[in-house]
């Protein structure tokens, strides 16, 4: 599945077309994304498809949420 990235320190905005008028996928997402270290907030737009993460980068990379969304079945690395 395919996915469209921006990102500054600290911040992560993921496309995702799953996530697309899909309101159980957003709360799972945001679910799995809030037990990870260094997650500030996480908020999902269904209409664009779109997640935003904010991030301590002390505690967790851009990448290492990537890898955990990749592992999850949301995007493809």
């Amino acid at each position: 599945m395919g996915y469209y990235l921006h990102e500054v320190p600290g911040r992560l905005r993921a496309k995702i077309p799953t996530l697309k008028r899909n309101a159980e996928n957003a709360r799972e997402i945001q679910e799995l994304l809030k037990n990870l270290s260094g997650i500030e907030s996480t908020a999902v737009n269904t209409v664009t498809g779109s997640v935003v993460v904010n991030y301590d980068t002390e505690i967790v990379s851009s990448s290492a949420i990537l890898t955990f969304l990749s592992r999850e079945g949301y995007i493809n690395l």
